[in-house]
């Protein structure tokens, strides 16, 4: 499966939550289908290298989308994305590092992260970058 076929399918299924028709714990058997479907998709295009499925893999077992929550497995994924450059996954893991999920807590590595996503524009780690400027967390 592609990975633009395993987004629709978590797309479908995103909405129907974000909607209250229902929830991320308590999904209906065939929306656990294409939950499991997208993340089946993902996997294999993960596995290929594709940074946009390394991410959303992480982003599914950071939030515990469909899935077990696990730190650690999001902190696999997410770092794989991270690396090829995807923002979105360098301010997952910053929020990471900052937290102490799934890695052992520095400020320095949040501060890292956060600056490579924020010098690529993502607007949430701009403003979490600011956050660590003002609290003196990894930065004088």
């Amino acid at each position: 499966m592609a990975c633009e076929e395993a987004t629709r399918r978590y797309t479908v299924i995103s909405r129907l939550v974000e909607t209250g028709r229902a929830s991320w714990s308590t999904l209906p058997d065939w929306g656990q289908r294409e939950v499991d479907a997208a993340i089946a998709g993902w996997r294999a295009a993960a596995d290929q290298g594709l940074a946009r499925a390394q991410y959303n893999l992480g982003f599914m077992f950071v939030e515990g989308h469909g899935v077990a929550q696990s730190d650690e497995e999001a902190f696999h994924w997410v770092r794989k994305a991270a690396d090829q450059g995807n923002s979105q996954a360098q301010c997952i893991l910053g929020n990471m590092f900052s937290q102490g999920r799934g890695v052992t807590q520095s400020d320095e590595e949040a501060f890292k992260w956060y600056s490579k996503a924020a010098e690529q524009g993502l607007e949430q780690a701009q403003y979490n970058l600011g956050v660590t400027f003002r609290k003196g967390r990894g930065v004088a």
